[in-house]
Order: C-alpha cells, then structure tokens, then sequence
C-alpha cells in the first residue's frame, strides 16, 4: 500500500507544533517562570502525541514506509515511557528534587531538538514520491 502523502505532511507539522510547545515550556521552566496552563497543555499533548506516534507507526508498517521514517514514532514513544517511567520512580522513591527537575529539563529540551532537527530533516531532504 502507497504512503499516505497528506498523512505524513499532517504528522511533520503536528511534531513541529508539539516540539515548540514542549521547548516553550520546557525553557519557561528552567527561567522559573512557570505557565499552568502551558503546563496542562503540553501534557496533554504529550499523552496525545504518545497514542499518535503508536499510531503512526501502524501506519507506516502498514503502508511498507521507508525506515528513516520510523525514526520519529518509534522514539517519540520510547522517550515518553522512559520520562514516565523515571517520573513516577523518582516520585515513589521521593527523589524530585529541584536539581532532578532540573536534569530532566535539560535532557527533555535535548530531545526535543533532536525531533525538531530530525523534522527538518525529513522536511529539507525525504521525497514521498520517490522513495522505495
């Protein structure tokens, strides 16, 4: 089955859209300037964009796409169980410090401009009509 061309356009800007809110956030942290409602919002779209990445990669296996595009679904989920994973062990053990806040802002920032710089990628040099 062809890739869907309007599908992967639509899923480029969702993860361009996510990885701004997430750094927006992320960087509002870190200057200590925290926005609840940024805050709800980008937790919820974590949860969102954790289904949707799942999804996508039905898709893809579905539609035969090629490997460079599994990259994004398949960390966007691994990095959001890890996250959860090492937030609720740090909350069980009662080890959220601000320093551990800290850390993982850092890192959280680090892997949204992984998958920002990865989207580019595909945006400047993956042709859907001329892949095999």
């Amino acid at each position: 089955m062809a890739l869907n061309r309007g599908y992967l356009q639509m899923y480029i800007l969702l993860m361009i859209g996510f990885v701004l809110l997430s750094l927006s956030n992320d960087i509002l942290l870190l200057l200590g300037k925290r926005v609840s409602l940024l805050a709800s919002v980008a937790a919820g779209a974590l949860l969102f964009f954790f289904f949707y990445h799942l999804v996508t990669f039905i898709f893809y296996v579905k539609w035969q796409a090629p490997r460079v595009l599994f990259v994004l679904p398949v960390y966007g989920v691994i990095s959001s169980l890890l996250f959860f994973i090492l937030g609720i062990t740090l909350g069980i053990l009662n080890m959220m410090t601000a320093q551990m806040v800290f850390i993982i802002t850092i890192i959280s920032i680090v892997s949204a401009l992984f998958q920002l710089g990865f989207t580019i990628f595909l945006i400047s040099s993956f042709d859907p009509e001329t892949y095999e």
